[in-house]
């Protein structure tokens, strides 16, 4: 037991360069922890010096399992001033944040290896291999353009019943978006007229695969994609990438003659 001048001291006491000696903290985080509320000292002097109890250093010690599992200080603020039920709901919380985040290094591992296995004397590309952050970025982008429009809002709603139903919708509607591409890569490479019949019948195909996503789909919006496959650079990028350049323009001339 120490004998603390001004303080009556019971237990035993340790001075912040012990308590960081112990637990491998650092005694500017501990005044940062005091400073924000969230780990006060049992005794403070008269003369301003610190001193921590042994329970003092068993909170510290839970501060840094929480803090290790990833939580941010403000959720263990709130999760060190909560009953069990709000504690447990804060960790529910974090647990679908810490799924979903391994769900995306997953992904980027399996892209990594596919790269550094098949394509290693080429640069890493994000129009092969980051298609998930992409595809979000349109999302958010379309919602703030289009978000009132019937067209929006007819997609809105397919999304959220598909997303319910199939976890990997985007990849059903991806992997036939690139068939069709590839088709019309094909027509392209072989000289056929984007008025032809059987490009025809492609554009068919592909109104059929947008109406999965945008159940309103009809020649206003598909004159729409059309434009947006010419001027948008994102998606004449993903088009052409690996095709014939020009690709996207052919495609919209199909889609304008289709809608003639």
């Amino acid at each position: 037991m120490k004998n603390i001048k001004g303080v009556s001291c019971l237990h035993y006491t340790f001075l912040p360069n012990e308590v960081a000696h112990i637990t491998g903290s650092s005694t500017r985080t501990l005044r940062y922890y005091h400073e924000i509320g969230l780990l006060i000292p049992s005794i403070i002097a008269e003369n301003g010096y610190r001193y921590y109890s042994e329970s003092d250093i068993e909170k510290l010690q839970e501060i840094q399992f929480l803090k290790n599992m990833g939580l941010s200080l403000s959720q263990i603020h709130r999760y060190c001033h909560s009953d069990i039920e709000a504690k447990n709901k804060l960790l529910e919380a974090h647990y679908q944040q810490i799924l979903k985040r391994y769900d995306e290094l997953e992904q980027r591992l399996q892209d990594l290896q596919h790269h550094l296995t098949s394509s290693h004397q080429k640069a890493l590309d994000e129009l092969d291999y980051d298609h998930v952050r992409l595809h979000a970025q349109y999302a958010k982008e379309a919602k703030i353009k289009y978000g009132q429009t019937d067209y929006y809002q007819s997609y809105s709603i397919q999304q959220v019943q598909q997303n319910s139903a199939c976890k990997k919708w985007d990849e059903r509607i991806e992997v036939p978006m690139n068939q069709f591409f590839d088709c019309m890569n094909e027509y392209l490479i072989q000289g056929v007229s984007a008025t032809q019949p059987e490009v025809y019948l492609n554009i068919v195909k592909l109104k059929n695969i947008i109406l999965q996503q945008v159940p309103q789909c009809d020649t206003i919006f598909l004159n729409y994609m059309a434009t947006l496959y010419e001027e948008d650079t994102r998606f004449s990028a993903y088009i052409n990438r690996h095709r014939r350049e020009g690709l996207n323009c052919y495609i919209s001339e199909a889609i304008r003659a289709y809608i003639a």
